[in-house]
């Protein structure tokens, strides 16, 4: 019985952990802010949203949501990881689940992975921002957002 408490409290940590990670992207926190850039960007397998905001904090100019879809609706991910390279504003990042979780599931195909984090710049206009996305068994592509 200690065993089935301990695997089934095992096992909502880790569903809470990666509900966490994964977000709906109409439950975007603070999406009432002013925009102040969006850039949209699409490769074969994904599509994704570079939202700047304005924050209303003091200490911080601007959030930079980062959001990202699965195109291919049949696919199973178990690992995505993406890197956005955006020069002299900040570094989004992340990785959600690995190689060695096949069996898992992390990105559903009515999901989006969102990231936020802040900075106190912005991109300069024209300036190259790429978003890189790995997944599964090294799946690679690379979203080029326009920047006018």
């Amino acid at each position: 019985m200690k065993k089935i408490i301990k695997y089934c409290l095992i096992l909502l940590f880790v569903t809470m952990l990666f509900s966490s990670c994964t977000r709906v992207a109409k439950d975007i926190p603070d999406s009432n802010l002013k925009e102040v850039l969006r850039l949209q960007g699409e490769s074969k397998h994904w599509k994704a949203d570079y939202i700047i905001r304005e924050s209303v904090d003091e200490n911080i100019k601007y959030h930079l949501d980062l959001i990202i879809y699965p195109l291919d609706l049949s696919e199973i991910m178990y690992s995505v990881a993406y890197q956005l390279d955006s020069p002299g504003v900040s570094h989004l990042s992340g990785t959600l689940g690995s190689e060695s979780s096949k069996n898992s599931v992390f990105v559903n195909n009515n999901d989006s992975i969102f990231s936020r984090t802040s900075s106190n710049n912005l991109p300069r206009e024209g300036e190259d921002i790429t978003l890189t996305i790995k997944w599964n068994d090294g799946n690679e592509e690379h979203i080029a957002f326009d920047n006018p």
